[in-house]
């Protein structure tokens, strides 16, 4: 499920309601949005109020923000590059194709620090 399909979905709902996610992997994984689910009013279970759930599921890997000094530099400029590597439950990583770029080192550093 996209962000396009997602907010169509939520379109349909009462825009009232909390949101929850309906997580069964608390390992810290990476879960994506897969669909959703909506309980009303006075259903079974949802006598004080409806709710919507966000369901969830594992993608086989993390994902984990990695300084890349030796790619900094780009075109004349030295932007601080990080990318985000893929790693895998086997113990494998990969360099993933997703690259970030920031005007300084602190930055970089700072975004690696909150990401993972």
């Amino acid at each position: 499920m996209n962000v396009k399909e997602l907010i169509q979905e939520l379109k349909k709902l009462p825009q009232d309601l909390p949101i929850r996610t309906d997580n069964e992997y608390p390992d810290g994984e990476n879960e994506w949005i897969v669909g959703l689910e909506h309980s009303e009013l006075g259903e079974s279970g949802y006598e004080l109020e409806g709710e919507v759930r966000l369901l969830t599921d594992l993608n086989k890997y993390k994902l984990k923000a990695i300084r890349v000094p030796d790619f900094d530099y780009k075109n004349d400029q030295r932007p601080y590059a990080v990318c985000l590597e893929k790693h895998y439950k086997n113990g494998e990583s990969e360099q993933g194709e997703d690259w970030r770029y920031f005007e300084t080192e602190k930055k970089a550093e700072e975004f690696c620090l909150k990401f993972n």
